[in-house]
C-alpha cells in the first residue's frame, strides 16, 4: 500500500452502499481517476462535508491491493463555487466543459495544463459579468490545442503572410491544422478546411493564448475580470469561431456529443 497526496477538482460523485462513496476527479499528476472514499457520505472529520462536483480539494489517498483500485482517505476543501451554483446557465456551460475534460482524459504528461485550464475556467465563471453562449466550444478547442494539436496561428503556411494584421479573412484547414491567409486558402478543399472573419479569427487566437477569463475582448492583453464585458466581440463572430473550433476539435480528438453526452468516435 502506498499513500500519497495530491489536488483533484471533482467531476462526479455517486454513492454505493449505505456510508460509502466513489468520487471521480482531475487531478494535475494523473488525469481522470476514481477513488472509493469509504465512509464518505458520514464522516466530516475525514471528508468535512466538501464532497460534491466542482469543489476543488487537496486529497491524501492510498493505492491498495497493487494499485488496482484508489482509496480516499482524507480531504481538504481548497475551493468550492458559489455563483455556479446559483446560476444554471453558468453551471451547465461549466459542466458541459467538465464533461469534454472527461471524455478526453488527458493523461499525465498532459495533465498539468488541462487541470489548470479547468481550474481558471472555474474561476472565470466565478468572476467574470458576462460570458459568451459558446464558451464551451472555446475551452474545448483551448483543452485540444494544448494536447499538441495547435495550429500555427501567427503566419499563412504557404505564403508566410501575417495573419494577424490586414487580412479579411482566414482559412483554417482541419486535417492539417494549418491556416492559410485569405489569397492562398482558395486552394484547400472546401470539406476538410473552414473560411473565418478577421474576427473570428482574432477569438481563436484569442482563447489559444489567453486565460479563459479574457475570452471573447477586443484588447484581451489589458482585460481582467472585471472588464470583460466592456469590449466584446459581436455574437456572429463569437458564434462562427465557436463552429469552426467545434470542427477541429472533433476531427482532431474524435470526441463529439450525442444526446447522451460526449462520445469518442
Amino acid at each position: 500500500m502506498v499513500e500519497y497526496t495530491d489536488q483533484a477538482l471533482v467531476l462526479r460523485v455517486g454513492r454505493f452502499k449505505e456510508a460509502d462513496c466513489w468520487v471521480k476527479g482531475y487531478s494535475p499528476s494523473q488525469g481522470v481517476f476514481t477513488a472509493f472514499a469509504f465512509g464518505g457520505m458520514r464522516s466530516r472529520r475525514r471528508f468535512c462535508g466538501c464532497l460534491d462536483p466542482l469543489n476543488l480539494l487537496s486529497l491524501r489517498l492510498k493505492k491498495e491491493k497493487g494499485g488496482r483500485y484508489v482509496s480516499l482517505m482524507e480531504t481538504g476543501l481548497l475551493a468550492a463555487p458559489r455563483r455556479l451554483r446559483q446560476d444554471a446557465p453558468r453551471l451547465g456551460m461549466m459542466m458541459n466543459c467538465l464533461k469534454f475534460l472527461e471524455a478526453l482524459a488527458p493523461g499525465p504528461e498532459n495533465a498539468p495544463a488541462a487541470f489548470a485550464l479547468a481550474t481558471q475556467t472555474m474561476a472565470a465563471f466565478e468572476e467574470c459579468e458576462r460570458l459568451p453562449q459558446a464558451f464551451p466550444a472555446l475551452f474545448r478547442w483551448r483543452l485540444t490545442l494544448d494536447q499538441g494539436y495547435r495550429p500555427e496561428l501567427e503566419t499563412c503556411h504557404a505564403c508566410g503572410a501575417s495573419l494577424r494584421q490586414g487580412e479579411e479573412s482566414v482559412r483554417l484547414a482541419l486535417r492539417d491544422g494549418r491556416a492559410f491567409c485569405a489569397r492562398c486558402g482558395w486552394n484547400q478543399a472546401a470539406e476538410a478546411s473552414h473560411w473565418l472573419s478577421r474576427a473570428a479569427w482574432d477569438i481563436l487566437c484569442q482563447a489559444a493564448e489567453t486565460p479563459p477569463a479574457a475570452w471573447g475582448g477586443r484588447e484581451h492583453r489589458s482585460l481582467d475580470a472585471t472588464q470583460w464585458n466592456s469590449t466584446q466581440f459581436s455574437a456572429d463572430d463569437v458564434s462562427a469561431a465557436a463552429r469552426a473550433a467545434d470542427r477541429y476539435v472533433v476531427m482532431h480528438t474524435g470526441v463529439h456529443w450525442d444526446r447522451f453526452g460526449y462520445r469518442r468516435s
